[in-house]
């Protein structure tokens, strides 16, 4: 944020130290003394909630491609049989015309 006001060449890697600096330490308190997980309420219900939406986001973004594939491939079968009805000759084509045959 303080770059975004107070445009100087050292606010960067002053910041960038300092927030390396605290991440490493964290980092050693949680592997040193690490605390012992109690299971609470509270953490209860945000693991549950976390999963639930979490599956939930997937069901959707599943269902979500699912139609799209199933769109994409009816309209590319719709199509394809649309070309076929349009493109395809009722009768042959005779090669010589008839008033043609008859002079032969």
């Amino acid at each position: 944020m303080l770059w975004a006001f107070y445009r100087q060449p050292w606010t960067l890697p002053a910041f960038g130290a300092l927030v390396g600096a605290l991440t490493n330490y964290l980092a050693m308190l949680a592997i040193f003394r690490p605390l012992t997980l109690t299971l609470t309420l509270t953490l209860a219900l945000t693991l549950t909630l976390t999963l639930t939406l979490t599956l939930t986001l997937f069901l959707a973004l599943t269902l979500t491609l699912t139609l799209a594939l199933a769109l994409a491939l009816t309209l590319t079968l719709t199509n394809y049989l649309a070309m076929l009805a349009l493109f395809r000759p009722h009768r042959p084509v005779p090669l010589f015309p008839p008033r043609w045959r008859r002079a032969l």
